[in-house]
């Protein structure tokens, strides 16, 4: 058998393999998506400005967690684990000017945590 038969047979083996494999493959339902929507955490939005800015507006569902007022790394984390009940949601943060909420996103993502979404400054966030 010359190379051209050889890699004509083999690629219609691997054809035949592909299909094969995809046929015993299924999509979700619409109920498995459904469920898997339902069981989702809800995401967390933490607002890292400071307690009189927090009271001056704010995401009703926000968590005000003061930046300012933290003096270590570990503070941080201590705040970060009562504020969010449940690791696996995704965590939305936000401050004035997006300063401090890139510099804790980059801590975050350091402390292991990967849905993590920086909105930067309030404004942008009220868009």
């Amino acid at each position: 058998m010359d190379t051209t038969r050889l890699f004509a047979a083999l690629g219609s083996a691997l054809v035949l393999l592909v299909v094969s494999a995809c046929e015993h493959a299924s999509m979700p339902s619409d109920d498995d998506l459904f469920a898997a929507a339902v069981d989702a955490p809800a995401p967390v939005w933490i607002d890292l400005r400071t307690e009189a800015q927090y009271r001056s507006g704010h995401l009703p569902e926000a968590v005000n967690i003061p930046v300012d007022q933290l003096e270590t790394t570990g503070d941080l984390q201590i705040a970060l684990a009562q504020a969010i009940p449940d690791p696996t949601a995704r965590i939305n943060l936000y401050c004035r000017t997006g300063r401090k909420s890139g510099m804790v996103f980059e801590l975050m993502r350091d402390f292991g945590c990967r849905d993590v979404v920086d909105h930067g400054g309030y404004k942008n966030v009220m868009r």
